[in-house]
């Protein structure tokens, strides 16, 4: 990502990340500026536990912030 674009996005700080960021780009410039790209061969994903019973960590957590993330992104686009 090029230093410019990062001073004209916001940055999610939690799980949601991706979505915020994918939302900020799409928000900001046209589709055919737009590409993703693989930056590892070998990514460590960080895989969590389930935590069925602890809303504030693992699987819990990662699928809240990113459900937030999602429907905050699409509350503010209509």
């Amino acid at each position: 990502m090029r230093s410019e674009v990062l001073e004209g996005i916001r940055m999610p700080a939690d799980w949601g990340l991706e979505i915020g960021v994918l939302s900020e780009l799409q928000r900001n410039y046209s589709l055919r500026q737009l590409c993703q790209v693989d930056i590892a061969d070998a990514y460590d994903h960080k895989h969590q536990p389930v935590s069925e019973d602890d809303p504030d960590s693992g699987l819990n957590r990662m699928s809240l912030d990113i459900s937030k993330a999602l429907y905050r992104k699409l509350a503010t686009q209509g």
